[in-house]
């Protein structure tokens, strides 16, 4: 998970785009955890030659997914459900936090090229698109298509919810072609 980057330093106001050697700072309990599981299959990968790649997904959206109460990263899902109900969107703090948004589709041909090719063997791959969207310019996209929704500011209330980056995908594109 591109959680793992925590909340890297923005210059002149712009989101950075991380690099997989980027430091690596979770801010919560899921960050630290999809950080320790490719901890873990690195040392699978060294200690008992064991094929593995990790793969850092940058917030990941599309059909079937199903909107999580409270959840920024799934807020495409969420708002639409809300939209379809002609319920408030709500949008944590100012909305400017940024996030990669990155299609199914996407995700799921990155996942099988890595899945076949021994290239990815013991790498880790940022898996986004590598543009910076806000939250609420996303809130303002669907509420075109829900007029009757508002866009509700609501304070900040998730822990660890980071100001966002997008993904420096390079690798993928020099290994893979992707």
């Amino acid at each position: 998970s591109a959680s793992v980057y925590g909340n890297p330093e923005w210059v002149n106001g712009m989101p950075p785009k991380v690099k997989e050697n980027e430091a690596i700072c979770p801010l919560s309990n899921y960050a630290n955890g999809k950080f320790f599981m490719e901890t873990q299959l690195r040392m699978y990968n060294d200690f008992y030659n064991l094929p593995s790649t990790s793969l850092r997904y940058f917030s990941v959206w599309g059909i079937p997914q199903t909107p999580k109460e409270g959840s920024h990263s799934w807020n495409i899902s969420i708002w639409t459900m809300l939209g379809m109900k002609e319920k408030p969107f709500k949008v944590f703090g100012d909305g400017l936090q940024v996030r990669d948004y990155t299609h199914i589709s996407e995700i799921a041909e990155a996942t099988v090229q890595c899945l076949f090719n021994p290239k990815t063997d013991g790498k880790v791959f940022n898996v986004g698109t590598g543009i910076p969207t806000t939250v609420l310019d996303v809130a303002i996209e669907i509420q075109k298509y829900f007029p009757y929704s508002k866009i509700e500011f609501t304070p900040k209330k998730v822990h660890g919810d980071p100001l966002g980056c997008s993904a420096d995908n390079s690798l993928m594109k020099e290994l893979l072609g992707w």
